[in-house]
């Protein structure tokens, strides 16, 4: 019996479906982020997942997790731009920024 995380609407990806196209690098990895739910897309092991391949992907990130400081912190260490999506809040916290800078 699938969990209610693993269950998607019909033709959407479930979450064990999307984390299987990004390990296989698959290209189609980005297609299945950009169509998942946002269930999904507020899942933090999933997009920090996706973030830690390319951080640009915060963009796909659900409101929660534009505010989580490790999502952002970890999609800021592959790519710095990936700050322009992080909410305000995090943009605010010294460490975060301080963090970021050092790379």
């Amino acid at each position: 019996e699938d969990s209610v995380q693993d269950q998607a609407a019909p033709g959407l990806p479930t979450r064990d479906a999307l984390l299987l196209e990004l390990q296989r690098g698959s290209s189609e990895a980005l297609l299945a982020l950009e169509t998942a739910g946002e269930e999904l897309r507020g899942d933090k092991e999933v997009m920090l997942e996706f973030v830690r391949k390319d951080g640009n992907l915060m963009r796909h990130a659900s409101a929660e997790l534009r505010a989580d400081s490790e999502v952002v912190l970890e999609a800021a260490k592959q790519n710095v731009y990936a700050l322009h999506y992080a909410s305000d809040e995090v943009r605010s916290i010294k460490e975060v920024v301080l963090e970021v800078v050092k790379r």
